[in-house]
C-alpha cells in the first residue's frame, strides 16, 4: 500500500499539519499556501488540492498550522484566517477572514462547538457563516493561548500563554473559572507552550522555560520534570503516552519516562540530533522527526529512517486503511512520505522545501 508514484504539491509548500477522517478514511493536509487532501486507492495515495475552491482569490495566506475536523467539516488553521471546507458532491469552501490585523491562534473542538482564539480580541466561536462572540470573548482578549481540550462534557480547559488555566462552560454565560494546581514556582516567569489530557486522565503541562509538569485531573502534583531533575531540555514542546511511558520532546532531544518516573533519554550524544517536533508509536517501534530528519528506535539507539530526505519532520499520522493495515504517514518540509519497516517512499513531493 502507498506505492512508489509522488504527486507534486504546488505552491513550493511544507507541510505542517495532517489530519484523518475517521468517516472516510481521507487525510487532510494543511502546508504552505496550499490545503488539500489524500485518498487511499487500489495503487497509491493522491493528492488533490482545494486551493482552487477559494470564493475569494484575493485571500492570501502564509501556512496551514493545524488541520482539525469538526461535525464532518475540515478546518485549515491559519494566521491570517480560517478556511472551512465542506465535503460532499459539490464541496464547498468558506474563509473566515481575520476581523483585524493580527493573527488566529490555537482552535479547540468542544461537543458541537468550535472555538479559536483571535489575537487582541479573545475567544470566539465559529459559526455557520461568522465568528461569533462569546460571553467569555473580552475575558481572554488578553490572555492569549494556543492550547486547550475538552475537560468534561460540559468544560473546556484553556491553557493560556503566561496567564493560568481557566475552565469555562459553552452553554453557560458564566464567566470562566480559574482551575488552580499546585505548581510549586512552575508558572512563575515562564510561557505555557502546550498541554495534553493523557489517557489515564492525568495533564501534561509543557513549557519554554521550566520543563514539563504533570497534574493529576484535580490539580495535584504529579511530577516536574526539568533539566535540573531529569530532563535534558528546559525548552519542551510536544508528549506522546503509551501503555507505559511518557515520551516528551525538546528543542535538544526526546526523553522518555516510564510509570514510575524513571528516565532515559536521547540527544546529540546518542545520534539524535535537531529539534524535535513529533513522536509516535507504529507497530510497536518509536518513531521520531526532528528538524534534521527523521528516526526511528533499533533497541536503544535511534536510527535514521532509510529513504527520509533531511530536514524538517513535522507530524505523523497512523493511517488508518479500510480493511488493511495501518499505514505510517509523515508530513515533513520536503512532502510526504510512507514509512514502513523503517524504510520510507515518497507519497507526495514539495517544490521548494521552505523552512520556517
Amino acid at each position: 500500500r502507498g506505492g512508489n508514484k509522488s504527486h507534486i504539491i504546488p505552491h513550493q509548500s511544507s507541510v505542517y499539519s495532517v489530519a484523518q477522517s475517521e468517516e472516510d478514511s481521507i487525510v487532510y493536509v494543511g502546508a504552505t499556501g496550499d490545503f488539500g487532501y489524500l485518498k487511499e486507492t487500489n495503487v497509491t495515495l493522491t493528492y488533490q488540492s482545494l486551493a482552487h475552491l477559494l470564493p475569494d482569490t484575493d485571500f492570501k495566506f502564509t501556512s496551514a498550522w493545524q488541520t482539525v475536523i469538526h461535525q464532518g467539516d475540515v478546518y485549515f488553521r491559519c494566521f491570517e484566517g480560517i478556511i472551512r471546507y465542506s465535503p460532499g458532491e459539490e464541496p464547498k469552501v468558506k474563509v473566515y477572514q481575520r476581523p483585524q490585523e493580527g493573527f488566529f491562534g490555537g482552535l479547540i473542538s468542544h461537543e458541537n462547538k468550535l472555538f479559536v482564539y483571535y489575537h487582541d480580541v479573545g475567544l470566539l466561536e465559529i459559526g455557520n457563516d461568522s465568528l461569533q462572540r462569546v460571553a467569555q470573548t473580552d475575558f481572554f482578549s488578553d490572555k492569549k493561548f494556543y492550547s486547550g481540550f475538552s475537560y468534561s462534557k460540559d468544560t473546556v480547559l484553556i491553557a493560556t500563554r503566561n496567564d493560568g488555566f481557566y475552565l469555562f462552560s459553552p452553554s453557560s454565560d458564566s464567566p470562566p473559572r480559574k482551575f488552580e494546581y499546585k505548581d510549586d514556582g512552575f508558572s512563575e516567569q515562564n510561557d505555557i507552550y502546550n498541554v495534553r489530557q493523557l489517557e489515564n486522565g492525568m495533564i501534561c503541562i509543557l513549557s519554554t522555560n521550566k520543563g514539563a509538569f504533570v497534574i493529576d485531573k484535580h490539580g495535584n502534583p504529579v511530577q516536574w520534570l526539568n533539566q535540573q531533575t531529569s530532563l535534558q531540555s528546559d525548552y519542551t514542546r510536544q508528549v506522546f503516552a503509551d501503555a507505559n511511558n511518557l515520551w516528551i520532546t525538546s528543542n535538544t532531544g526526546i526523553d522518555r519516562i516510564n510509570a514510575n518516573f524513571d528516565l532515559s533519554h536521547w540527544d546529540k550524544n546518542t545520534g539524535l540530533s535537531g529539534l524535535v517536533e513529533t513522536i509516535i508509536r507504529h507497530q510497536n517501534t518509536v518513531y521520531i522527526g526532528t528538524h534534521q530528519g527523521t528516526y526511528y528506535l533499533d533497541g536503544n539507539i535511534p536510527k535514521l529512517v532509510d529513504g527520509m530526505p533531511t530536514g524538517q519532520t513535522w507530524k505523523f499520522l497512523n493511517f488508518k486503511v479500510p480493511n488493511s493495515e495501518t499505514m505510517l504517514l509523515v508530513a515533513t518540509a520536503k512532502g510526504i512520505y510512507h514509512i514502513k519497516n523503517n524504510k520510507a517512499k515518497s507519497v507526495i513531493e514539495a517544490k521548494g522545501h521552505p523552512t520556517a
